[in-house]
């Protein structure tokens, strides 16, 4: 099991400027679970996903989080600058950890594997 610390930041702003201070605050921490992330990705899904398949599902979900919670995309933008980790990594990792979005991800890619 990983343990990660919980990093308190107090942090006032734009939703960009809040997300960089906690990825400032909490650098060591954002790259570990990215890391851990990756690693275990497979595993995760039960095998029905390859890492490759959720950076393609993750391009398609940023357009609809872009449309849909703008504020949220500016925030992970932001954490993304203060942690150092790229905004890609920290997208495929939000959009992965929405069990719907898993699952719309696994069929999905499930369709695309089908014999035609």
């Amino acid at each position: 099991m990983v343990s990660v610390p919980f990093v308190h930041v107090q942090a006032r702003g734009s939703h960009r400027e809040l997300g960089r201070a906690v990825g400032e605050a909490a650098r060591e921490p954002v790259h570990a679970s990215v890391d851990f992330f990756r690693e275990h990705f497979t595993a995760m899904t039960g095998g029905r996903l390859t890492f490759g398949d959720a950076e393609r599902q993750a391009k398609a979900y940023e357009r609809e989080a872009r449309l849909w919670s703008p504020d949220l995309v500016e925030e992970l933008e932001g954490l993304a600058e203060g942690s150092g980790v790229p905004f890609s990594r920290l997208l495929e990792q939000e959009f992965l950890y929405q069990p719907s979005a898993i699952e719309s991800a696994i069929r999905q890619t499930l369709e695309w594997r089908k014999p035609r």
